[in-house]
């Protein structure tokens, strides 16, 4: 994906074999709104527990039969919205990742329906499963301004390719860790560029805090030292 891209100067080999070291993974998600909850009981987790019921404080369930195991979890959306006042919208999502969820890009949103309704189906085989009323389908692997969800380290690999990432780099093309004695034309921020917290919304936030605050700092040699970002732990 990064040939696509031309930089000039070109970026640094340091830079260009961290980017082809580290993954890239999809994970898609589908939801599915029914008429009725029907996976919903009345009482709670352990006079439900061995079934796939969710009673009261449970939101998740689920899929050990055995049948279409890429569709391993579902989450009752509506629990999670803690509208107490009122029924909860009978609302489910399912998570599809790996080679799984490029697979299931290439399904049309029906055959990806009728797939997980199998397994629906076959969870709650005592009881008439109704057809949602509505679906909606993300494909990550198919934005073309994504092309995927977040970064993650194979085998062989480092959180040192993290740092090479975030390094940013001077009008030469070379990279460093920014110090006061170079002028830094390129700075990089996103999920990819924090050993802290990558693969994660949060991160790519407080990269971009960062790189922010780099760049004031590096190109304007007046401005203020304060609100500086920093790659720091959240409890």
């Amino acid at each position: 994906a990064c040939d696509r891209l031309t930089f000039e100067p070109p970026l640094p080999f340091s830079k260009r074999d961290s980017i082809k070291n580290v993954g890239f993974g999809l994970l898609n998600k589908v939801y599915l709104q029914f008429p009725t909850s029907f996976w919903r009981q009345p009482g709670d987790r352990a006079s439900l527990e061995g079934t796939p019921f969710l009673g009261k404080g449970s939101e998740i369930f689920g899929n050990a039969s055995g049948h279409n195991a890429q569709h391993y979890m579902f989450l009752d959306v509506g629990r999670t919205l803690n509208r107490d006042d009122v029924e909860p919208p009978a609302i489910l999502m399912t998570l599809i990742s790996g080679s799984e969820a490029v697979m299931a890009e290439r399904m049309s949103d029906a055959a990806l329906t009728d797939d997980i309704m199998s397994t629906l189906k076959i969870l709650y085989s005592d009881m008439d499963v109704p057809t949602p009323t509505s679906v909606r389908i993300t494909r990550w692997g198919g934005d073309q301004f994504s092309r995927g969800c977040y970064t993650f380290l194979p085998p062989g690999t480092s959180d040192q390719d993290y740092f090479l990432l975030q390094a940013p780099c001077n009008s030469k093309g070379e990279a460093f860790m920014v110090n006061k004695s170079e002028t830094m034309r390129l700075f990089f921020c996103g999920e990819h560029t924090t050993s802290l917290h990558p693969s994660m919304a949060h991160g790519a936030y407080l990269s971009g805090l960062r790189a922010a605050a780099d760049v004031l700092k590096y190109t304007k040699p007046n401005a203020a030292k304060t609100n500086q970002a920093e790659d720091m732990s959240i409890p």
